[in-house]
């Protein structure tokens, strides 16, 4: 059996609070949050945890350097919110910066949709 956490495409996951930008918000009623985390700019609904910050820090960078991520936090600390949030994120700071008709058009209904 091999050693999985040995591979050199895995993410390192330790627990930091590392992000760019401190999360903020125009006042109440006004939407979620925003954070920029590695220079991609983050929408979550509510303020996050710590523990969330990190996750989604980590989530981001491994999606820019296209490897695997293995995510452990305890029940109820919001892992699925900040992997959602991270992701989309991601996707959305990607299709803003490739140009090809597909991925305009598709962008072009996300932005219909989130009005």
């Amino acid at each position: 059996m091999r050693d999985v956490r040995a591979e050199s495409d895995t993410v390192d996951l330790k627990m930091d609070q590392t992000q760019d930008t401190q999360p903020t918000q125009g006042g109440p009623g006004t939407g979620p949050l925003t954070t920029t985390i590695s220079g991609v700019r983050v929408e979550f609904p509510c303020k996050p945890y710590p523990s969330q910050m990190a996750m989604m820090s980590k989530v981001i960078t491994g999606l820019k350097q296209r490897k695997n991520c293995l995510l452990e936090s305890p029940t109820g600390s919001g892992k699925s919110l900040a992997l959602l949030c991270s992701a989309l994120a991601w996707q959305r700071h990607e299709a803003e910066h490739i140009k090809s008709p597909v991925v305009e058009k598709t962008f072009a209904l996300l932005q219909t949709v989130n009005m």
